[in-house]
């Protein structure tokens, strides 16, 4: 945000905005393995916001969904927590969860 309280969108961020795309700045691929919490949160964003996957970041997302078993069950709880307080698709997010290997980690922590 600048000092007039505007938001700035570098990298063709309102257009995606827009189009209801989510992207990552960078590679997805290494986004990701920096933070596999990326996953997580990008599904969030689908499941509140409706927002869509690019491609990239899907593929990254399905090619790294490993990497959620590395993190700290605070962390995926924290994030699924944020989930569960949001009125989502349920059909939608079981999919998702599925997609994306979260599913398993569901019965893990809980």
């Amino acid at each position: 945000m600048g000092i007039n309280l505007k938001i700035f969108v570098i990298c063709h961020g309102e257009e995606d905005l827009k189009n209801r795309c989510l992207k990552v700045i960078g590679y997805p691929d290494v986004r990701i393995k920096e933070d596999p919490l990326r996953i997580i949160r990008a599904v969030r964003f689908n499941l509140m916001y409706g927002l869509k996957f690019d491609e990239t970041l899907k593929k990254a997302m399905v090619a790294n969904r490993f990497l959620l078993s590395k993190l700290t069950v605070a962390k995926i709880k924290s994030e699924l927590a944020k989930i569960d307080n949001y009125k989502v698709d349920q059909a939608q997010k079981e999919k998702l969860f599925a997609q994306f290997a979260i599913a398993n980690l569901v019965g893990v922590i809980k």
